[in-house]
């Protein structure tokens, strides 16, 4: 049965144990026809979506991103405060820039707790790395702080439109680090 409809012999045992997601809905069709009986008798069962047993914690690591607060407060240096999302998924886009979001380091792959640093004490590197442009910021002290300022004027703008960071579902939109979305963070 395997060869005449191009499935793999476990494959088809599989099925025919009961698992009936081990095949296609293309491939039983292909069974019920070689066997002679009606599609409608052989249906796949849906595939139930995995869901994290726990909400998880994420953050974009875009450092052009409304949703990371530039910083020299901390050691210095041009840091990144993210905002962190939580919720019960695999995978988020950024609700500003719509890019991946993180749920491990970037560096050493831990899980994300809040924070500028990884708390493994192994990485300690950065949530968001610098831009690659840095260097042609200029004072990247001033540069921060009128950044910063911006970048909460537009989420503030974000929250008074239809914008989905705007929604009033907390799962969907980002924690500031302080509490507060409006104050600035250090």
């Amino acid at each position: 049965m395997a060869d005449s409809i191009g499935a793999s012999q476990p494959a088809v045992s599989a099925f025919e144990s009961g698992k009936t997601n081990a095949l296609s809905q293309d491939l039983i069709d292909a069974m019920a026809d070689a066997l002679g009986v009606e599609r409608a008798q052989v249906a796949l069962k849906p595939r139930r979506r995995r869901v994290p047993a726990r909400p998880r914690l994420f953050h974009c690591t875009n450092p052009h991103c409304l949703s990371n607060l530039p910083t020299t407060e901390i050691d210095g240096a041009l840091r990144f405060i993210p905002s962190m999302l939580r919720a019960r998924a695999y995978a988020l886009a950024c609700p500003y820039c719509r890019r991946p979001m993180a749920h491990r380091c970037p560096h050493c792959k831990a899980p994300v707790a809040e924070g500028v640093f990884c708390t493994n004490p192994e990485c300690k590197e950065p949530r968001v790395d610098p831009p690659d442009d840095v260097d042609e910021l200029g004072d990247v002290r001033e540069w921060a702080q009128v950044e910063a300022a911006r970048r909460l004027r537009l989420r503030r703008a974000a929250r008074a439109t239809d914008h989905p960071a705007a929604s009033s579902d907390p799962s969907r939109e980002p924690e500031d680090p302080q509490g507060d979305p409006d104050a600035p963070s250090t």
